[in-house]
């Protein structure tokens, strides 16, 4: 309920931002994701709150803080309000499309073994490069990072 009503509020608040600035929702929208990329935040809209459609998720929100961060299952329920079990769903399938792409398989087989979208395969092999990049950085190092350790 508190959910679909902060998504209604959020829808008002876009309109007006766009009619007072003469903008189309779809430019105001455009800049709310950049924002959300760039500080790795995720804005209260309809489609983020019940992860759904087209929307920005919570998997790349999830994955960077329980495989870069190094969170636990609990920290991260309680930093991005989603239950244990999609939490382990995003990280179960984060590590299979990782495994998939070390034994060499394409994006499409992967899809087929891990019974997800092409499309999904895609976001997956997306937030383990940028996941990679950021753990070399924080390891200081240019070797390839091995996941082995990673739970579930």
């Amino acid at each position: 309920m508190r959910k679909r009503i902060l998504a209604r509020i959020w829808l008002e608040i876009m309109m007006n931002k766009a009619t007072m600035m003469r903008l189309s929702p779809a430019t105001i929208s455009g800049y709310v994701r950049e924002w959300e990329k760039r500080t790795n935040s995720i804005v209260p809209r309809r489609g983020t709150i019940h992860d759904m459609g087209r929307s920005v998720t919570h998997k790349r929100q999830i994955c960077y803080k329980m495989i870069v961060e190094g969170n636990s299952v609990e920290e991260t329920v309680r930093e991005t309000n989603h239950s244990p079990e999609a939490i382990t769903r995003y990280i179960k399938d984060y590590k299979r499309i990782l495994a998939c792409l070390h034994r060499g398989l394409t994006p499409k087989e992967t899809a087929f073994v891990v019974k997800v979208s092409e499309k999904l395969v895609y976001e997956y092999l997306n937030l383990i490069q940028e996941n990679q990049i950021d753990i070399k950085e924080q390891m200081g190092n240019d070797d390839v990072v091995n996941f082995d350790n990673i739970p579930f």
